[in-house]
């Protein structure tokens, strides 16, 4: 199985084939963008990052953070880059997300918080992130309720108009996160044996597993190697390259058919629907467009309360499919 590099632009929709690793391109970067240069942006993005005019809280990187008309919740707002799609975000775009929601994470005291971000074939919209925060809960059912509401304005009522009018100025954030390993416990996806029945591709920083129990037409998880209970822990390569592998799992899916619904996501603590405590990218592609009623309440219940697992038999041939398919280079 090849170690990739995931810098190569998929904004072309040719997937291409991956050498070398983000290792090393990491060291070939050197001055390319000055000690003095990250220094600013880094001191934008944490100290003050969502200083405010017209509706823009932030920009960096041709990214903007911005307010939606309808939030997820009071004090979601979503991060976006132009007019572009998915495929089109560049590892500068990514890099730039990453330390927006850092920010954020840490401005809202380290509560718990949902990233998702969407595509439809029904629209036009350009992709965007939804940062979301979540309130603490002292029970199972209002941590259910909160996050069923969520989960139902995302799907039965999603809108792409922001609010160009809508200021806000946050106050200073903390320091930045913590990159220590955690305790693992019983962590699945640090379990060799569970890796290694679910794994699909690996990269430098991060593994492609698919999801034993998936939610849409195929499902996969993008987990760090190092464990990282949750995205404050994780680091800027991690991310970036967890994104750029989402691309990568993305425009190989559309080689095979369209995508019509295309959602990546990740939980933050427990409040905000993370069940394994280790931070992962889900990647979920649905071929057939949810447009019906009965289709997206279907949706909803897998969202909110998860899907039966698969037999042996069919995740092993999952698997094998997807490990082809993601490995296998055109001649």
């Amino acid at each position: 199985m090849d170690v990739i590099s995931p810098k190569k632009t998929l904004g072309k929709r040719n997937c291409g084939n991956y050498t070398g690793s983000l290792r090393m391109n990491n060291a070939l970067r050197s001055w390319k963008t000055s000690k003095t240069k990250s220094a600013i942006f880094i001191m934008f993005a944490v100290a003050i990052p969502f200083l405010s005019s017209q509706g823009k809280l932030y920009s960096e990187e041709s990214v903007e953070t911005k307010f939606p008309k309808k939030q997820l919740t009071s004090q979601s707002f979503v991060i976006q880059a132009g007019n572009s799609e998915y495929l089109d975000w560049t590892e500068a775009k990514h890099r730039a997300s990453y330390k927006i929601m850092q920010a954020a994470s840490h401005h809202f005291n380290n509560d718990p918080f949902l990233v998702l971000g969407e595509e439809h074939n029904s629209t036009t919209a350009p992709f965007h992130w939804h940062f979301v925060p979540f309130q603490r809960k002292n029970n199972p059912f209002s941590r259910y309720l909160q996050q069923l509401q969520v989960a139902c304005k995302a799907i039965f009522f999603r809108s792409t108009a922001l609010d160009e009018k809508k200021t806000a100025k946050f106050s200073n954030t903390s320091a930045a996160p913590e990159t220590s390993e955690q305790i693992k416990g019983n962590d699945p996806f640090c379990n060799e044996e569970i890796i290694k029945k679910q794994l699909v591709k690996e990269g430098a920083y991060v593994r492609i597993l698919y999801d034993y129990r998936p939610i849409g037409d195929s499902h996969f998880l993008i987990v760090p190697k190092t464990h990282r209970s949750d995205f404050r822990q994780l680091t800027e390569d991690e991310y970036t390259e967890a994104a750029q592998l989402s691309q990568f799992v993305i425009c190989k899916l559309k080689e095979q058919q369209p995508i019509s619904d295309l959602y990546l996501l990740h939980k933050n603590q427990r409040d905000a629907g993370q069940s394994v405590p280790h931070w992962h990218l889900h990647v979920i592609a649905n071929n057939t467009s949810q447009t019906n009623l009965w289709s997206k309440i279907q949706f909803l219940w897998r969202m909110t309360f998860g899907s039966p697992p698969l037999s042996d038999d069919e995740l092993t041939r999952q698997v094998k499919h997807y490990k082809d398919l993601l490995n296998t280079t055109k001649g």
